[in-house]
């Protein structure tokens, strides 16, 4: 999901990161390390427990869409804690499967938070609730979410995981934090025994999968629309996947239409809520039938300039993003009707997730 991210970090200041984070070094009183902003070497942004060393012990280099990216490892024992020092700042912990000095982020199964109180924007305003609560309001987020000061993240199992800050600029400070058990983890180990979770922002889903393609005829307020749609099963159900541009197109004039634009210095898909879709040419055109393999994609998506986790494939050249989770970002209701054996789409209605 932060891919990237890294991408931008290594690319702008991959450099003066590594420099400021190396001079880091563990608190004598409490055995902490102190991440400090590479932006702001004079601030810290969040604190690792249970501190095995003095500095950083070396560096894993993680692999995505065949380029490397450099990230300094901090070692601590079994139980640390990640916990932030700023109110205003966004963390997220990935776990990571390790391999000598190579690292593979696993995306799908972000950690949930379960120390301190978080603040969330939901439709009736701001509140302030227990983090390890977070993931009851993932479906209910209007706006962003901030992690108060000490809330964060406790770390037990043994394994090595990516942690992530930012303070609500596009640029984070990133460290891998390297957790032991009894006898601690020797160098060159293979760390990859983490327990699979479901994700912190719904269930894992698979790196790769088969595509059925549908051409989707889709109801939209009363409009028949034909989309180039992808089926993908979940399990025991099937859901369909559209382009993000294509239902863009088609919502364009409603109460519920959005803008699409890709920040290149950031390479982000940024959404603009309310605003009318401008095109680029291609929308709405017709698929080619058949299976097609989808690979699972992590851009990293802003709606409003908050970030918004949605479940996407790569099919061909495009990403295919599922329609229910469109429909929840932007609260339109989304159903298929037996009768006319189709899928309803009525942005005069709230999204329901049935």
């Amino acid at each position: 999901m932060l891919r990237k991210i890294l991408r931008a970090v290594c690319r702008a200041c991959l450099c003066a990161c590594l420099a400021f984070l190396f001079l880091v070094s563990a608190s004598a009183a409490d055995t902490a390390y102190l991440i400090y902003s590479h932006t702001d070497i004079t601030r810290s942004i969040f604190a690792v427990s249970n501190a095995m060393d003095q500095s950083p012990s070396g560096i894993l280099t993680i692999q995505e869409d065949f380029q490397n990216y450099t990230i300094p490892i901090y070692r601590a024992s079994s139980g640390c804690t990640v916990t932030v020092q700023g109110s205003a700042a966004q963390l997220r912990v990935f776990p990571v499967d390790v391999i000598g000095t190579m690292g593979s982020v696993r995306w799908p199964d972000e950690l949930s938070p379960e120390i301190g109180k978080m603040q969330v924007t939901l439709a009736e305003g701001v509140q302030s609730i227990p983090a390890s609560d977070f993931r009851n309001y993932i479906g209910r987020l209007t706006g962003g979410y901030t992690y108060e000061v000490g809330a964060g993240f406790r770390l037990t199992d043994v394994g090595s995981y990516l942690v992530s800050h930012s303070d609500g600029g596009m640029m984070p400070s990133s460290v891998i934090v390297q957790v032991s058990g009894a006898g601690g983890i020797s160098s060159g180990s293979t760390v990859g025994d983490l327990p699979a979770s479901s994700g912190l922002f719904g269930p894992t889903v698979a790196q790769s999968v088969s595509a059925t393609q549908n051409s989707a005829p889709v109801l939209i307020n009363g409009k028949r629309v034909t989309f180039d749609a992808y089926t993908i099963n979940e399990g025991t159900y099937g859901y369909t996947y559209f382009k993000l541009r294509d239902l863009a197109a088609a919502l364009s004039g409603t109460e519920k239409q959005y803008e699409v634009m890709w920040d290149k210095t950031t390479e982000s898909v940024l959404l603009l809520s309310g605003m009318p879709y401008t095109m680029t040419g291609g929308e709405l055109a017709a698929g080619s039938p058949g299976k097609k393999t989808a690979k699972l994609s992590h851009s990293y998506i802003y709606k409003d300039g908050m970030p918004a986790s949605l479940t996407a494939y790569v099919i061909g050249q495009n990403n295919y993003f599922k329609l229910r989770d469109i429909a929840q970002l932007f609260n339109f209701s989304a159903d298929w009707d037996n009768d006319a054996m189709c899928i309803v789409i009525d942005t005069s209605k709230p999204y329901t997730g049935n």
